[in-house]
């Protein structure tokens, strides 16, 4: 959530969804959009003990849209209060100093990495475009190598890669062929693979021009090998 956001949240924005399920109703915030956001089992025990600091003697219950984050003085907390509150923590603790908005960045990767789909993140951080949600994402070289490495395997469960040859030397000329041929068939593809992801329909036509004369080549090479 958002700080403003935060701060606007009021006893009653914890609901109970049906079994196993929770979630905060956030009011309209910067967006001038209200949402659902999911919680787990901590964060709504963390929300439950909140409201255990308030007083609620049976003969003055608080009201439901009494704010949830208040003072001891029944004043609303301000987003200064908080502010310092996380710099006197992370000094404390030994970490670098961070600004709220940056947890919210922070978030925004970790769940990213844990596996949520940017369609469920742009929900949860309450964007109209997904195209704000991709600026909070953070991509390292790591997250780059993961994905491309899951991918791989994903598509090696559903496709029949052809795989190039080992270190073995051929111990003839006919298997140094039948080695290239599967070469050949690797690299075609992989060019049939990106030709699917261009936009592009001119580029796709030079892709597929390509892949038929390593067609052409490769039938030529089989057919000197029967020769």
């Amino acid at each position: 959530m958002r700080v403003g956001e935060c701060l606007r949240l009021n006893r009653n924005s914890l609901r109970h969804l049906g079994g196993n399920q929770w979630a905060l109703h956030v009011p309209l915030g910067k967006l001038h959009n209200e949402r659902w956001v999911p919680l787990d089992d901590e964060a709504r025990k963390i929300f439950e003990r909140i409201l255990s600091f308030t007083s609620t003697d049976s003969s003055d219950l608080p009201d439901p849209s009494t704010p949830l984050l208040l003072l001891p003085n029944g004043k609303t907390v301000s987003y200064c209060r908080i502010s310092a509150a996380l710099r006197k923590t992370a000094k404390r603790t030994g970490s670098p100093p961070a600004r709220l908005h940056q947890l919210r960045h922070t978030y925004a990767t970790v769940m990213l990495r844990a596996g949520i789909s940017l369609t469920a993140l742009k929900e949860i951080l309450g964007h109209h475009d997904i195209r704000m949600t991709m600026g909070y994402v953070q991509v390292t070289q790591n997250d780059l190598q993961r994905e491309y490495h899951l991918a791989r395997k994903k598509m090696a469960s559903v496709h029949n890669l052809p795989h190039l040859s080992g270190d073995h030397h051929p111990a003839s000329g006919s298997s140094g062929i039948h080695d290239i041929c599967r070469a050949l068939d690797a690299v075609r593809h992989q060019l049939e693979m990106y030709r699917r992801q261009v936009p592009s329909q001119q580029e796709k036509n030079k892709i597929q021009s390509l892949a038929r004369r390593l067609a052409k080549f490769r039938a030529a090479l089989a057919a000197s090998k029967t020769a």
